[in-house]
């Protein structure tokens, strides 16, 4: 295994597998003669064996070396839904980390990684997704595991470490496509192995090795829509994996004949704070319980600063109110904020005027102690939806503490406790020119409002008695 080896440019070339997962060449050709026959017939009839086909999960034999680390585990079966999954728990104090494991794999795959970061003070959950491992069930599919990942961190809390492998590290992705999770601004690490570039890959691959027709494809894909109210498009590494702010490590092989090595290379290269570890002659799912790999993720994740923290502030503690204001100076003595500290009767009006207006919500963020970064808000109401929405009025983090996700930690504190207060939207102004800020609202989620075919809604405003 070569840890920090450069690419093969000769590995770039092919964005087809060389095969797929459990799949034996012996029973690929009979596959591929058997659906020949049948879209003969009927492409429809084809399409629905398929499509069965694709979600039929696959169990490996069990390793007596992972048996014996799983029988160490405590283990718990949590619902999901119409489904299950089963949870092996290493350790019980210490930061957390999850693993989610990859199709046709389980959390045995990954009992070297867990007891490595056990060893080094962490708590470690690994469960087996839908269909797999000790988890009951013969199909699964890339939200079923979104799903367990949900479940085991609203029963276990948040964790601070991810490691996903292939399907699991997809899912990681997937799940802030939408702009992060609550429970993400506790990650101090995110570990994506082997991972595809999203759903349209593995059906496409699907396909191809077994030459499935135009007719036929159509009508999977069809089905894929009608299963999943979604396109196989809703499920990409990107932007999913741009919305993750804690520091991000790629490994991949440059060998492997499953997922190429292509699609973490190019996903790096979209992502250049993100670390990429190639290696050699492991393939795709070997490096998984590869010594020095392992070392290497675990170097990785220990290493990882402490994360960012945000809660709701009290707008009726003195310290919180001394923060806000603080923060907000800042912000105002900014060149984007005009570059002009606040007057010091603003500052004295500010947070108990905050306090008296009935809809003002605040957030803080804090690096250990220290508050750096504030989000304030107001809850107004959307006549077309019924329902209430937040405004983002405010959103400033201190100079030396951008670029760390701060800021994305407290929209994500917002949307959570918008979403608890039934708000239908988050709404916010931001300047045209204001090119990081609109990076980061645009990566969270946010885009320009539009209404049919008009152009995009403008912010005006009307001074009243002289205020700015």
């Amino acid at each position: 295994m070569s840890a920090s080896a450069p690419p093969d440019p000769s590995l770039l070339k092919s964005e087809q597998p060389l095969r797929l997962p459990h799949v034996t060449p012996a029973k690929l050709a009979w596959l591929r003669g058997g659906f020949a026959v049948l879209q003969a017939l009927s492409p429809e009839l084809a399409a629905k064996a398929a499509f069965h086909l694709f979600l039929r999960s696959f169990r490996q034999p069990l390793r007596a070396e992972d048996a014996a680390a799983l029988a160490r585990t405590h283990r718990q079966r949590l619902p999901v839904d119409v489904d299950a999954v089963e949870v092996h728990a290493w350790g019980s104090n210490g930061p957390l980390a999850v693993v989610v494991h990859g199709w046709g794999s389980s959390a045995a795959r990954f009992t070297r990684l867990a007891e490595a970061l056990l060893a080094r003070g962490w708590r470690v959950l690994a469960f087996d997704a839908p269909g797999h491992g000790a988890s009951p069930g013969s199909s699964s599919s890339l939200p079923q595991f979104i799903a367990g990942l949900d479940a085991v961190v609203a029963h276990y809390g948040a964790p601070q470490a991810l490691i996903g492998h292939s399907l699991g590290a997809l899912a990681v992705a997937s799940r802030h496509a939408g702009g992060p999770p609550a429970w993400a601004a506790e990650l101090r690490a995110v570990v994506l192995v082997s991972m595809p570039s999203g759903a349209p890959f593995l059906l496409d691959s699907f396909i191809h090795m077994l030459g499935l027709s135009a007719a036929t494809r159509a009508r999977l894909l069809r089905r894929f829509e009608l299963r999943f109210k979604a396109s196989p498009e809703d499920y990409m590494a990107m932007p999913g994996s741009s919305r993750i702010a804690a520091p991000l490590l790629l490994v991949h092989d440059q060998g492997d004949d499953i997922v190429p090595f292509s699609h973490s290379l190019g996903l790096h290269q979209q992502l250049p704070k993100a670390q990429l570890l190639a290696t050699t002659a492991l393939g795709h799912s070997s490096l998984t319980r590869d010594a020095a790999t392992i070392t290497r993720i675990v170097e990785f994740i220990t290493a990882a600063p402490a994360p960012i923290t945000v809660r709701r502030a009290d707008l009726g503690a003195a310290a919180d109110a001394a923060a806000i204001t603080m923060l907000i100076d800042a912000y105002a003595r900014d060149p984007r904020g005009g570059g002009t500290p606040l007057a010091q009767d603003v500052r004295e009006r500010l947070v108990p005027g905050l306090a008296a207006h009935p809809t003002s919500r605040a957030w803080l963020a804090f690096d250990g102690e220290q508050a750096v970064g504030v989000c304030v808000g107001f809850v107004g109401y959307s006549t077309f939806a019924a329902q209430p929405l937040l405004n983002i009025h405010d959103l400033a983090v201190l100079p030396g503490h951008r670029g760390r996700g701060v800021g994305r930690a407290l929209l994500a504190g917002a949307e959570g406790d918008a979403r608890a207060e039934g708000c239908c939207k988050l709404t916010l102004e931001v300047l045209e020119d204001n090119l990081p800020a609109r990076g980061l609202y645009e990566a969270f989620g946010f885009h320009d409002v539009r209404y049919g075919d008009s152009g995009a809604m403008k912010f005006l405003g009307k001074p009243l008695r002289g205020t700015p």
